[in-house]
């Protein structure tokens, strides 16, 4: 019967590749209507059957027990409980991951391959029906060290690290002799935890959230409702399904089209509504298998999978797989601890405070219609301002004669790439280019002269066509090139060395997930996660170490100790989200917007910094030919400036008005020292609130409270508040009494703990801890800058001198807020200004609180600068105190012009040391 289903399904994919896609333009309105039909009954069918849903609150927040503030019997094990493997009545059971054992079972799925058979024999070896194994154990608390079972073929190997975190080592040894023609191919190695039905944790899903991870950049990730069922394109239907997510996600994994399970890649993670304590399994590489971890809702089994796709044993040989890890902690704490332990055996991953790039990318604007008369027009816009402080500029796609022909330019870009690097080199900036490596057009010399270059499907033979792009025109059907095969490694070192004796060393590697597609290699040992490091090796080595990798596309896991950035979101875009029928027919896939940009880059910042940088994907901000408004560009701009990623600009740069371009030098640099990441990650789809805290006592905390709906809504964020500080506050306390509240992108204090938000906006929020001394409580030059430490205050009691520092910033025309607990006067203290810098206070606010000052400050020159005031004492007039504005030859001998901020945050006097006395 799977012979004949295999069969059947081979007919029917080799007459649409034949008969269909070839004359696509001519029969698609047929291909929609039966689309549109199949769509609607399928849409009817899901929403009649579909499980009731969780209620959620007004903040969109899922009611539990514990927000409710009533009592509750723990559904987690505690933090500081062990996870151990255990080994009761000769059965293997899992403890201390939740209140009861879950049962544990591995199960090894192969085939015994002989001579030319590409299938062979399929065997299953599983850990509970075998007779023939072996567990160690400690014998005062039955805790498994390591177990083995085998056949008459292969042989298991689990070490077993039992602890705070559970870690389990997987080896498979081919039993079969050096004489035997036979030889074990692996499918995949299952770690199956069954929790029960009737086990409290898992009994009501509706209050279990997951953390799903997306395959690849593109392919959403977030937590889910456990609830929520396994998201695919077009309805899951047969081929379609495949066809339109190719390019996002592991199409070509054993799960892939199963609605039972809710898939999640290389990782997951596990909490309750009521519990803060959360659980995360994954692997810690993925250097030979993909990991997948899987929730099967209806028998409540997490399913932990190690998909080889045929990876090959040699008689008598051995393969180790990747390190399976458990662990626990609050869900923030338990993804850090994760991310870092994915790369303790990893060589290329950022240093410490390494700093993303500023860059300017072509795409988001011009598109495929780039001009190299448009690369240069911005080139010479850029170098005009170096306050900008752009360090990169990138040529994307549309330079190119053909998809695979990335040496040859077509006649857009007359004068070729070597002369196109040269100009941007020559105005100071790092030459980027945009390449799709592993992808090859049906127009390119490559696929016209190299045929047998292109993987094979497994069905015929014959060149599979991986990607449809129909904005690629004469390119639109792209093909995976076989990086197993000798002539396209010497081809693709060739490329990458030529590219960078061009001068090009910052390079957009995109569409990467082509290398690791499922199919018939020249070599057909390896797995397809190896061939695709093959790839990934060899370019890395071509451009060298000093060479800037930014990946896209790619699958994240495999990517590892090969880039220095990566982009985790799909596209943005010009427009705020999916409309109606992306909503129906590519459910779950990462539809270019930035709605559903902004969520991936939230759910997975925990990453930047420690993997890699972080790519946000770039800033859009014009204000024409554009759908976003003024408050959805201010919202990307502010969970954008947060992540701590990678800035790049994409407008035309030449024609944006510069109101836009103020806004987004708010967030230029990106900031080396602090990244936002959601206050609760595993509460929400969408955070409610992203939030950076400094690392200094008296720097100040940034908050974004978002709107992703379409309707206005209030926020009482005095509960945020009280989590992001640590501290219980009375809910009728005001917030203005503990913490000045600055709204940055109004430009105003905060007078209330309840926000007033519109659709699709952000209130970012500056939280400066309140005294009884003068305190900088906000600014309009950095959004995060009082936050990461470039912008900083001193109070000096004896000279009652209040002094701003800026350092490493973009805006050189912006506002400053000072409070004061009383009306003292005050004025600009011109000797201990800066001598590029000019300041005057025009306006003076005062309450029954304190006093604010609203201060404009003027920067000359892209460096760093200092603003003085002197604050009088109480009952002190200013008058009566000498402010004659000194010469510039005055001032320069008055303060240090060195330009040498390094050590600020060192020297800053703390709120904890000032004086005492009475102000």
């Amino acid at each position: 019967m799977e012979r004949l289903m295999e069969l059947l399904q081979n007919i029917v994919s080799t007459f649409l590749e034949t008969k269909i896609i070839p004359y696509l333009s001519t029969v698609e309105l047929w291909i929609a209507v039966f689309v549109i039909v199949a769509s609607l009954l399928l849409l009817y069918s899901s929403y009649s059957n579909r499980e009731d849903t969780v209620v959620y609150g007004k903040e969109g927040r899922i009611l539990s027990r514990r927000t409710r503030g009533e009592s509750f019997i723990g559904v987690w094990s505690e933090e500081g409980v062990d996870i151990n493997l255990t080994n009761v009545n000769n059965l293997v059971a899992l403890e201390g991951l939740v209140p009861h054992s879950v049962n544990f079972d591995i199960v090894v799925t192969y085939h015994v391959v002989e001579g030319n058979d590409n299938n062979g024999r399929l065997k299953t070896l599983k850990l509970s029906e075998c007779s023939n194994r072996v567990i160690k154990k400690k014998k005062r608390d039955n805790a498994i060290t390591s177990l083995q079972f085998q056949d008459d073929n292969i042989s298991v190997t689990i070490n077993v690290s039992n602890g705070q975190e559970l870690r389990l080592s997987t080896k498979i040894t081919s039993l079969l002799t050096k004489t035997d023609t036979k030889k074990i191919s692996i499918d995949d190695a299952k770690f199956i935890h069954s929790f029960g039905t009737d086990g409290s944790s898992f009994k009501d899903l509706q209050n279990v959230l997951i953390f799903q991870n997306g395959f690849q950049s593109w392919a959403p990730s977030g937590p889910v409702q456990g609830t929520q069922k396994q998201e695919y394109a077009m309805f899951n239907l047969p081929y379609l399904n495949k066809f339109i997510s190719a390019m996002m996600h592991n199409v070509d994994s054993t799960v892939w089209g199963r609605t039972d399970l809710l898939i999640s890649e290389h990782f997951s993670a596990f909490t309750h509504a009521d519990s803060d304590v959360a659980f995360v399994a994954g692997y810690l590489s993925s250097n030979i298998a993909l990991g997948q971890v899987c929730f099967e809702q209806k028998n409540r089994t997490m399913h932990c999978i190690q998909g080889c796709n045929g990876r090959s044993i040699a008689p008598n040989k051995e393969l180790n797989l990747e390190d399976f890890i458990l662990l626990k902690g609050h869900a923030q704490n338990a993804l850090d601890k994760f991310a870092s332990l994915c790369v303790e055996s990893v060589d290329l991953v950022p240093s410490e405070n390494a700093a993303s790039p500023v860059g300017w990318c072509s795409w988001y604007e011009l598109y495929n219609d780039v001009k190299e008369s448009d690369i240069l027009r911005n080139v010479e816009l850029l170098a005009s301002h170096p306050e900008m402080r752009v360090e990169f500029v990138q040529v994307d796609d549309g330079y190119q004669a053909a998809i695979g022909d990335w040496l040859t330019c077509n006649r857009k870009f007359p004068n070729g790439l070597k002369a196109m690097a040269s100009h941007i080199k020559a105005h100071g900036f790092r030459a980027g280019i945009w390449v799709a490596p592993f992808l090859i057009g049906h127009s390119s010399t490559i696929f016209r002269d190299h045929p047998d270059w292109l993987v094979k499907q497994k069905s015929n033979g014959t060149s599979n066509i991986y990607h449809f792009n129909p904005n690629w025109h004469d390119d639109s059907y792209t093909y995976a090139i076989d990086l197993t095969n000798p002539g396209v490694q010497k081809w693709l070192k060739k490329t990458f060395v030529q590219l960078k004796s061009y001068g090009f060393d910052y390079f957009k590697l995109d569409y990467l997930i082509a290398g690791i597609r499922d199919g018939v290699r020249y070599d057909n040992d390896v797995s397809r996660v190896e061939a695709y490091r093959i790839g990934m090796k060899i370019i890395r080595d071509a451009v060298g170490k000093d060479s800037f990798i930014l990946a896209c596309g790619a699958p994240l896991a495999p990517s590892l100790g090969f880039v220095d950035a990566m982009r985790v979101s799909n596209d943005v875009a010009d427009r705020w989200a999916p409309n109606t029928l992306e909503n129906i027919f590519a459910c779950g896939e990462g539809v270019p917007c930035t709605k559903l940009a902004l969520l991936s880059n939230c759910s997975r910042n925990f990453m930047h910094g420690v993997w890699w940088l972080n790519d946000p994907d770039c800033v859009v901000a014009r204000s024409r030919n554009t759908g976003l408004n003024l408050l959805e560009v201010t919202a990307q701009l502010t969970l954008i400036g947060m992540t701590g990623g990678i800035v790049a600009l994409s407008d035309d740069l030449t024609s944006i008005a510069l109101d836009r371009l103020s806004l987004v030098q708010k967030i230029i640099p990106p900031s080396t020292s602090c990244k936002g990441l959601p206050l609760e990650p595993m509460r929400d789809r969408y955070p409610q609130t992203f939030c950076c805290k400094g690392e200094e006592d008296g720097d100040s905390a940034l908050i974004a409270f978002m709107n992703w709906s379409s309707r206005p809504i209030m926020r009482t964020i005095a509960v945020d508040l009280s989590l992001i500080f640590e501290r219980n506050c009375p809910m009728d306390k005001p917030w203005t009494s503990s913490h000045y509240l600055f709204d940055f992108w109004a430009g105003e204090l905060v007078e209330s703990s309840k926000l007033k938000i519109e659709p699709h906006a952000t209130r970012a929020i500056i939280a400066t801890k309140a005294t009884m001394y003068p305190t900088l409580v906000g600014n309009s030059f950095s959004l995060v800058g009082m936050t990461d430490g470039r912008i900083t205050y001193e109070w000096d009691e004896i000279s009652r001198k209040f002094i701003v520092r800026g350092h490493n910033l973009s805006v050189m025309n912006g506002a400053l807020w000072v409070t004061l607990p009383h009306r003292n006067k005050c004025f600009i203290d011109y000797e201990q200004m800066s001598p590029n810098c000019s300041a005057t206070i025009i306006e003076e606010v005062e309450t029954p609180e304190h006093k604010t000052l609203k201060i404009s400050v003027s920067i000359s020159k892209v460096s760093p600068w200092q603003v003085s005031i002197y604050v009088a004492p109480p009952g002190e007039n200013a008058a009566n105190v000498g402010n004659k504005i000194p010469t510039p030859s005055k001032r320069r001998e008055s303060i240090d012009v060195t330009g040498n901020f390094e050590g600020l945050k060192k020297e800053k006097l703390s709120l904890r040391k000032r004086s005492k006395k009475t102000f």
